[in-house]
């Protein structure tokens, strides 16, 4: 995953490097999840997350798909996304019980 400095974000995944995205801020991957912050602060997320506890429980988004708004940073962990908001929230996403959920963390 990369952020260039125009804001364009690209994944290295495949044979050549591939455009995903404009506008980014900051990005963050852990080789199978994906994520990226814009500068109008939606996040968006693509690859595999799995269920806390379940690794064979998975959900692959193939494509960028907009999974939080007014986000400051996110980091790709291993069973999901850890998000801090611009008011100072701190949530995951994850996939549980069958679907991505947004989860406030204590």
């Amino acid at each position: 995953l990369a952020l260039k400095e125009d804001g364009s974000v690209w994944s290295l995944a495949g044979e050549a490097p591939e455009k995903v995205l404009d506008n980014g801020v900051y990005i963050h991957s852990n080789g199978s999840a994906s994520a990226a912050v814009l500068d109008n602060g939606e996040l968006w997320c693509w690859g595999t997350l799995h269920q806390p506890g379940n690794v064979q429980n998975a959900i692959t988004l193939d494509a960028p798909a907009l999974c939080c708004e007014d986000v400051a940073q996110a980091t790709c962990c291993y069973d999901g996304v850890l998000i801090l908001k611009t008011d100072g929230t701190l949530l995951t996403l994850r996939y549980e019980d069958g679907e991505l959920q947004l989860i406030p963390v204590a």
